[in-house]
């Protein structure tokens, strides 16, 4: 702005000027008294005073054209903050939403923190740290560390079960409820997906405790997940396992019913 007054305040000066010499020149032919030599400094002085105002004006019509193209920028850069603004404003939405998709995230990391503070509770209540772990004779310490596995078992807490169970398992390797702490041990680990560590804990307690009831139903198991997973030879011998081992069990009754259906 005071750019553009100064260029106004200079064209209204030589205009001025411009009207003064010619009123001069107007003056000094009305009077009759000039002279050859008056006039021609006259003329030369007024052509002097038209040069510079030409000057000037050039000046000042690139002080304007200056003007125009500061005015011009000043537009463009606006445009393109405006749009850089508004692509940090879409940038922030997008994080937002990232945040809010690993919130879910976080909650099942919290919920699987939850079950792991599940199962150290546990094993606490079945370790004694001044004696070490708990002995052979200290039963109602492992049947109530069984119970929390069982129960994080119950409630699908995958990962407390798995490691009550693996807990109970390897602090009481003797205790009488061992071969039930494999069975679900290892029906967790096949409800999770892991199917061979599955058919290794299942395979493991007919070969631990053959006499155990659980050991048909062991084999049974190990079967039936060889036939989801379309080994039906391997699935066929598990089968043959249980009615030959355990005829009379009920394993072994289920057992003979998928033989038939396979064939």
């Amino acid at each position: 702005m005071e750019r553009r007054s100064f260029v106004i305040g200079w064209l209204r000066a030589a205009s001025a000027r411009r009207s003064a010499a010619v009123l001069l020149a107007s003056v000094v032919l009305l009077t009759g008294c000039a002279t050859k030599r008056d006039l021609r400094d006259l003329r030369g002085e007024m052509r002097a005073q038209s040069a510079r105002q030409d000057s000037i004006f050039q000046r000042l019509f690139e002080e304007l054209d200056q003007i125009g193209d500061t005015l011009r920028s000043e537009a463009d850069y606006s445009f393109e903050f405006r749009g850089h603004v508004q692509r940090e404003l879409l940038d922030i939405k997008d994080q937002l939403i990232q945040v809010q998709e690993m919130s879910g995230v976080n909650q099942r990391t919290l919920t699987q923190l939850r079950d792991q503070v599940e199962a150290g509770r546990a094993r606490l209540d079945e370790y004694d740290s001044s004696r070490g772990p708990s002995s052979a004779g200290s039963s109602e310490e492992a049947d109530a560390a069984f119970d929390a596995a069982y129960s994080a078992y119950q409630r699908r807490s995958s990962t407390a079960a798995r490691m009550g169970f693996e807990q109970f398992i390897q602090q009481y390797p003797t205790h009488q409820r061992v071969p039930e702490a494999r069975y679900y041990l290892s029906d967790q680990l096949a409800q999770d997906g892991d199917v061979e560590e599955a058919i290794a804990g299942f395979l493991r307690i007919p070969e631990l405790f053959p006499a155990d009831p659980l050991a048909a139903d062991a084999l049974y198991r190990v079967g039936v997940l060889e036939l989801d997973r379309g080994n039906a030879d391997a699935a066929r011998r598990y089968f043959q396992r249980v009615v030959t081992g355990y005829p009379d069990s009920d394993a072994a009754r289920v057992a003979r019913e998928r033989l038939s259906e396979i064939g």
